[in-house]
């Protein structure tokens, strides 16, 4: 990049080939249903350990090769936990422009004059054209491209919560100023960092 310009010599192209939208994240979990077994064995072990609890006074210390009732449920739950975590999904989006925000309430008004599409619809539309990529638990982030049918079908199976999160996503994409929060920036110490303020 040149650092002497004028209004002659800028070169747009030069000073603004890496410019790109502002993106954000947010991470669903396709298996959701596994949060009321989980609910069910915590409440198990509660009563477990408040068995364990009044026992313990009774029991003789000695060999433990054998697994208590709590020990069992504990492993339960550390399964069913990681079967919950290895369901997530990380969905990138990236922000929209007033111009593509404009065409898509254009489209939705139309389909809504013509078709009777509802108002969620205009939210679908908006993450269809967001959302750019996605990232399983455990794998690296792909490119992605949604349909308005695809995101409404997500939408059936995921509901409103976590497509809400996904949708705040895009909204911080779009409204928000990008900036890396100043407790993750180097911190300088010394005289380079100068007077404390």
């Amino acid at each position: 990049m040149t650092t002497d310009t004028t209004p002659e010599t800028f070169d747009f192209a030069d000073w603004f080939a890496d410019a790109n939208l502002p993106e954000s994240s947010a991470d669903i979990y396709l298996n959701a249903a596994v949060l009321s077994d989980l609910a069910d064995i915590q409440r198990r072990m509660d009563v477990e350990t408040r068995v364990e609890e009044a026992e313990a006074g009774e029991k003789e210390l000695g060999s433990k090769a054998k697994k208590t009732p709590l020990q069992v449920l504990e492993d339960e739950y550390v399964a069913l936990a990681k079967k919950f975590e290895d369901s997530k999904i990380t969905v990138y989006v990236r922000a929209l422009t007033s111009v593509e925000r404009k065409e898509i309430r254009a489209a939705h008004d139309l389909a809504q004059k013509n078709d009777g599409e509802e108002n969620q619809g205009f939210t679908f539309r908006c993450l269809a054209a967001s959302i750019v990529g996605l990232r399983k638990a455990t794998g690296e982030r792909k490119p992605a491209t949604l349909t308005q049918a695809e995101v409404e079908d997500l939408y059936k199976k995921i509901g409103d919560a976590q497509i809400g999160r996904i949708n705040d996503a895009y909204l911080t994409a779009t409204n928000a100023i990008p900036a890396v929060d100043a407790d993750f920036l180097r911190k300088l110490s010394g005289p380079a960092a100068g007077p404390e303020s």
